[in-house]
């Protein structure tokens, strides 16, 4: 099959959305504390520590980044097709979709800073929240990178993603 394949794009776009949808459960794991903690917070008769417009704001805010993210990062791991010849390639690619991922939503809690970026980076600026973004992506793209070895184990036993 050729590497710049309509069928391949359809691919690396179903692969990405897949990593997208795993890397999200991260932000999941957040997002159900911050419920729990505003539940716990009604039922001792207290105010919510986050209010739910800023709590059901961020949900939405966060998972539209994801998509968007994932749509790139699927271009992205299209454009590297040629590069997923070698287990080097494979992590490549892997970093790559990593950083157009988590990039993205960096990029999302800055500019929606109030009160989505506010949420998640208490008592910092949108300045910081911006100077924060190439340190997070130094950290995260060798997550993705170990993801795409993953990739390329799973290429090479037969069970690709999508």
């Amino acid at each position: 099959m050729q590497a710049y394949s309509a069928e391949q794009l359809r691919s690396d776009l179903a692969t990405a959305f897949l990593m997208a949808v795993g890397i999200s459960m991260i932000a999941a794991i957040a997002f159900a504390i911050g419920g729990v903690v505003n539940v716990l917070d009604l039922i001792r008769g207290k105010s919510v520590s986050t209010p739910w417009r800023t709590y059901l704001l961020s949900i939405i805010v966060v998972l539209l980044s994801y998509c968007v993210a994932a749509a790139a990062a699927g271009l992205l791991a299209f454009i590297l097709r040629p590069a997923r010849r070698s287990i080097v390639g494979w992590a490549v690619t892997g970093a790559a979709i990593s950083a157009a991922i988590y990039g993205s939503v960096g990029v999302t809690i800055a500019v929606f800073f109030d009160p989505v970026g506010a949420f998640f980076l208490e008592h910092t600026t949108r300045e910081e929240a911006w100077s924060s973004i190439p340190g997070f992506l130094e950290i995260m793209a060798p997550v993705g990178a170990v993801v795409g070895v993953y990739w390329w184990w799973r290429d090479r036993h037969g069970r690709p993603f999508a």
